[in-house]
């Protein structure tokens, strides 16, 4: 009985729901851009913001973003229907 009890007993995975909130991935990969801001004395919200206005500031930026964004689409894409059929 005692064997049995040890078997079904959870581990807990990197994604776990009962891990530690702070030490999630989302959280981890948002605290290294924040340090790097703040080590150079930079506003990190200032620094977000220029991420999203100066590529689609002008009609160029906005181009370069879709060269770079098809590629990757079809490469989601190229995985999750594969994915998606074999459920």
């Amino acid at each position: 009985m005692a064997v049995m009890a040890m078997t079904h007993r959870k581990t807990l995975s990197p994604f776990s729901e009962q891990r530690d909130a702070s030490l999630r991935p989302e959280y981890l990969s948002n605290a290294l851009p924040l340090r790097i801001c703040l080590r150079y004395g930079k506003n990190p919200l200032a620094t977000t913001g220029m991420c999203f206005t100066v590529p689609l500031g002008s009609v160029r930026g906005f181009t370069e973003v879709l060269v770079i964004m098809i590629p990757l689409m079809f490469c989601a894409l190229a995985v999750a229907i594969p994915h998606a059929s074999a459920w």
